[in-house]
């Protein structure tokens, strides 16, 4: 039988390097060593170029 971990072991392989694993934590609601999925490090800045076309974009935070 195939097991989430089975499923979740065989996307890593597959996208490895493409930048999807911090979202499946995310979505999982995983840890990232002593990370929790929800600390604010996890959350990328805003282009600047995005927020100059938008000015209705408000940075996230610590950027």
């Amino acid at each position: 039988d195939v097991t989430l971990d089975d499923i979740l072991f065989e996307r890593r392989l597959e996208l490895a390097h493409e930048g999807f694993k911090v979202f499946d934590i995310k979505r999982l609601h995983g840890t990232v060593g002593t990370m929790n999925y929800n600390d604010p490090k996890l959350i990328y800045p805003i282009p600047v170029k995005e927020i100059d076309v938008n000015p209705n974009l408000i940075q996230n935070p610590g950027y």
